[in-house]
Parts: structure tokens; C-alpha cells; sequence
């Protein structure tokens, strides 16, 4: 706020509370990119961070990348269940 000569006389602030909002699109950001059910990065976002590690890596020349497919993963979870399926499989 000016007076008639132009000079500044007080400020207006407006503040508002963004964590409930800012909470929300946090979560909707990791549900997009994460598995509900296990808490990894979905495909999508695998695949992202390692198009990123491999440029951030361009010019090295050690790389590694260890690519685990358990066949009939589903009998596992069947057998098992999902909060059984560590202990199962470590034996």
C-alpha cells in the first residue's frame, strides 16, 4: 500500500493452509507410480528411473542390473498368501 506521495505504508498478506491439498497430491502421485500392493515403483516408473540412472551414467563403464522372474509367482501367493509370501519363498 502507497500513501499519495508513492511511498510504502503497509503490505497486504494473504495466507492459506495448502497441507491437506498438498498431502493429497502426494499420495495420488505415488499411487500412480507405485504397486498398491507391494510399495514398488510400477513399470511405468521403473522404467523412468532407469532411462535416468542410465544417462546420468552415460561415459561409465560398469553397470549392473539384476532382473528377477519368479515363474508361477501366482501359486506363491495362493500357497502363501500376500503377507506369507517372504517367509515362503526364503525357505
Amino acid at each position: 500500500m502507497r500513501n499519495k506521495e508513492g511511498d510504502i505504508i503497509g503490505v497486504v498478506m494473504v495466507c492459506q493452509d495448502v497441507s491437506t491439498s498438498r498431502k493429497l497430491s502426494l499420495q495420488l502421485s505415488h499411487q500412480a507410480s507405485h504397486d498398491s500392493l507391494t510399495g514398488l515403483f510400477n513399470r511405468l516408473k521403473f522404467e523412468e528411473q532407469l532411462n535416468q540412472l542410465l544417462a546420468d551414467m552415460e561415459g561409465q563403464n560398469h553397470h549392473a542390473l539384476l532382473y528377477l522372474d519368479l515363474d508361477q509367482f501366482k501359486i506363491v501367493n495362493d500357497t502363501c498368501g500376500h503377507i506369507g509370501v517372504t517367509s515362503c519363498c526364503v525357505r
